[in-house]
């Protein structure tokens, strides 16, 4: 997270946007515990009101290296979007301002090049992160859970926090069955991530 600071400044800010019952309000909450379990001050936001199943539904982090009390209020213009519903790529810009955006991790198969024109975006390719999380959800959960394979892409592209400490927040916040699970998907997601970016393509 250090360099990653230094760039943007003492704060970063992500949104996430997936539909109801993807549980993009859980991986924002697990990404917020492993970074306060290594000394950083974080929190989690959901956004009520749209629970409903199949809803488009955001959340939203705030990391901060300083000690100090952090806004719990939406994220418009954030500086790394994580997109985890691949239907809603088409219409992410109804949700969220790209001015700020430093990095943006998506559930798709399609190519960098391909993804940016479709979001409309002039940002650097080497930031813009492409992962088939649906396809490693479907083989690890049999649905369509996508929320623990796009934290692992997440933090396999930016170096938010260890993944150590992922591995903490989710034994503390699942169990049985679902604590292998969760990591498994978790560290394919940071695995595919990897491939993304040594290779420059989508694979």
């Amino acid at each position: 997270m250090e360099e990653f600071v230094g760039k943007v400044g003492q704060l970063v800010e992500i949104t996430w946007l997936g539909r109801g019952g993807q549980g993009a309000v859980t991986a924002a909450e697990l990404l917020a515990i492993a970074a306060i379990e290594e000394g950083k001050t974080a929190v989690a936001i959901p956004e009520f009101g749209a629970e409903r199943r199949g809803a488009p539904v955001r959340a939203y982090n705030r990391l901060s290296n300083q000690r100090k009390e952090l806004p719990k209020t939406p994220i418009v213009s954030p500086d790394i979007f994580v997109i985890i519903d691949p239907s809603l790529i088409s219409r992410a810009g109804n949700y969220i301002n790209f001015e700020r955006i430093r990095y943006l991790v998506a559930n798709t198969s399609v190519t960098r090049e391909d993804l940016a024109k479709l979001l409309g975006i002039k940002m650097p390719l080497e930031n813009i992160f492409p992962v088939d999380g649906a396809k490693i959800a479907m083989q690890i959960f049999g649905r369509p859970i996508y929320n623990t394979v796009m934290l692992g892409a997440l933090v396999g592209s930016v170096p938010l926090v260890k993944a150590t400490s992922l591995e903490s927040a989710v034994k503390k916040n699942f169990s049985g069955k679902l604590v292998e699970m969760n990591l498994k998907a978790i560290f394919e997601g940071m695995n595919k991530v990897r491939e993304v970016e040594k290779e420059g393509i989508k694979v």
